[in-house]
């Protein structure tokens, strides 16, 4: 299977379910609308193409790479995901629950209204990201780069943040809830 039948049969409305893909080259792919279940696109290169308003429930997406893609309105349940690549994409309302973010580098994306439930963004780079009206509920953060990202209005619950980096970043009327924020500059 190749992107253009994968697109064809998202044109189809069909689900796409326990396939794997491995790194497929999915540049400039349309994959807007799309339901994929269980499936394996680890390494997978997004670069270029359409993701939006798209869902991922339980896929192994390790290693790919959508940086600059829109990922507007996608949703991420239970995904693997360390060491992906959004740098400078556009997720705008994206959800990411109950996912493996570890390692994943979003500096300089669009995170508005996003959220990340009971996620792991250990050692993830979320540097220079805006992060405006963004949630973060009961995630583990260890090690996480937040330096020079705006969280203004962002709500974190539940989380340790005794080693997350905020150096230049902007907090303004963020609200922090039963979280740990001894040692933090």
């Amino acid at each position: 299977m190749d992107k253009r039948d994968l697109e064809r049969l998202i044109a189809r409305g069909e689900v796409l379910t326990e396939l794997s893909l491995g790194a497929m080259d999915l540049t400039s792919a349309n994959l807007s609308g799309a339901i994929f279940e269980k499936v394996k696109l680890g390494k997978a290169s997004f670069v270029g193409g359409a993701v939006k308003e798209t869902v991922f429930v339980e896929c192994d997406l390790s290693e790919a790479d959508f940086s600059g893609v829109s990922l507007r309105h996608t949703k991420f349940v239970k995904c693997a995901l360390p060491e992906a690549k959004f740098q400078k994409g556009d997720l705008t309302g994206a959800a990411f629950v109950e996912s493996n973010l570890g390692a994943a580098d979003f500096s300089g994306a669009d995170l508005t209204l996003g959220s990340f439930v009971k996620t792991r963004l250990d050692r993830a780079v979320l540097v220079r990201c805006n992060l405006d009206r963004t949630s973060l509920v009961e995630c583990t953060t260890t090690g996480l780069d937040l330096s020079g990202s705006h969280l203004k209005s962002t709500n974190v619950l539940g989380a340790d943040l005794t080693t997350t980096l905020f150096r230049g970043a902007r907090l303004e009327m963020a609200v922090l809830i039963g979280c740990d924020l001894t040692g933090v500059d």
